[in-house]
C-alpha cells in the first residue's frame, strides 16, 4: 500500500487526484471543517463527496454543547480562528444534508473524549461522523463538480507531498 499526503486547498480539486479516486479509500479531516468559512465548507464537501467520493469519510469537530466544561459563554469558541462550532443536532443535520447531497452515503455520529462525571449530557468533547458509501452504486461527477475542477486543472492546488510511505 502507498499513502501520500498533501498539503494544499482544500477546495480545489487536482485531477490527478481525481483520477487517482477509484484506489482512494478514506479522507480524514480531523477538526479541520470549524475553520472554513461556510463557502469553504460547500468546496470542502464537492470536492470530497462530490469528486474524489471515497468508500470512508471520517470528520472530527469540536461538540460546542461541551464548551461550558471549558468555561466559554454562548458564541465562544475554543480557537480564534473557528469559524463555528456545532451542537450535536446542527452536526446531525449537517450530515444528513450530505448523505442527501450525495446518494449512496450513510453516516454514524459518535463522540470522542468523554468528559467528567456529571457532563454526560452535554455529550463527549468532539463529534466523529463516520460517511461510508455503498461501493455498489456508480458514481458520476455532477456538470458543477466537473467544471469546478476543470478550471483548476492548470494549477495544481497541492504545494508537495509531505509524506510517502512504501
Amino acid at each position: 500500500m502507498v499513502v501520500e499526503a498533501y498539503a494544499g486547498n482544500i477546495v480545489q480539486c487536482d485531477p490527478k487526484i481525481v483520477n487517482i479516486s477509484p484506489d482512494l479509500y478514506a479522507v480524514i479531516a480531523i477538526e479541520v471543517i470549524e475553520h472554513l468559512y461556510p463557502d469553504v465548507l460547500h468546496g470542502f464537501e464537492k470536492t470530497v463527496f462530490g469528486l474524489l467520493h471515497p468508500p470512508l469519510v471520517l470528520i472530527t469537530t469540536p461538540n460546542s454543547e461541551f464548551n461550558p466544561v471549558f468555561n466559554l459563554g454562548p458564541g465562544e469558541f475554543r480557537h480564534d480562528d473557528h469559524k463555528f462550532e456545532w451542537t450535536r443536532f446542527q452536526f446531525a443535520c449537517w450530515c444528513r444534508k450530505i448523505c442527501s447531497s450525495y446518494p449512496g452515503y450513510k453516516f454514524e455520529i459518535s463522540g470522542i473524549g468523554k468528559g467528567a462525571e456529571g457532563t454526560e449530557h452535554l455529550g463527549c468533547v468532539s463529534q466523529l461522523a463516520i460517511f461510508t458509501r455503498d461501493v455498489s452504486q456508480p458514481h458520476i461527477p455532477t456538470n458543477e463538480d466537473l467544471s469546478g475542477m476543470l478550471r483548476n486543472k492548470l494549477s495544481s492546488p497541492y504545494f508537495s507531498p509531505v509524506l510517502v510511505v512504501i
